[in-house]
């Protein structure tokens, strides 16, 4: 009677969805965005830092220019905090083969690679390299897009 008891549980007990096993390629993407987000974030907090201890600095370089240069300085630090904070997530949803971390990162690529097309003429080789890694992390996210739910 014991073992009926058991195994009535089990039957009924609801069982966990089978998780999608994250491909190599997945995982190394979602390690490097941790790491592009941290440096980015780092980076953001040295330029705030600068902005705000170099304001001296800045004012005896540049008499006229020193306060919106401290200003400019950390607008972008703050920028590169917030694209930080946001590769950061994206990382963790890809981490996670989340399908709106999927979307959102197709999106950001593909802006990177029209970007990079608007700046062939400046500068030929670092475009040319930024348009090829996105275009292949484009296609290897886009082959695998079932995976992600």
């Amino acid at each position: 009677m014991a073992k009926r008891k058991r195994n009535a549980r089990r039957a009924s007990a609801p069982r966990k969805p089978k998780e999608t096993k994250r491909p190599l390629g997945v995982s190394i993407i979602s390690i490097l965005g941790f790491v592009g987000a941290l440096v980015l974030i780092a980076i953001g907090i040295a330029l705030l830092v600068f902005a705000e201890l170099g304001e001296a600095l800045l004012m005896s370089m540049f008499p006229f220019f020193g306060v919106i240069l401290k200003i400019a300085i950390g607008v972008v630090g703050g920028i590169m905090i917030l694209l930080g904070v946001l590769t950061l997530v994206i990382s963790y949803g890809l981490w996670k083969m989340k399908k709106w971390a999927w979307i959102i990162g197709m999106v950001l690529l593909g802006i990177g690679v029209l970007r990079d097309l608007g700046s062939l003429v400046v500068s030929p080789l670092s475009s040319t390299v930024g348009i090829a890694v996105n275009a292949i992390i484009l296609y290897y996210l886009w082959t695998n897009r079932e995976l992600f739910k």
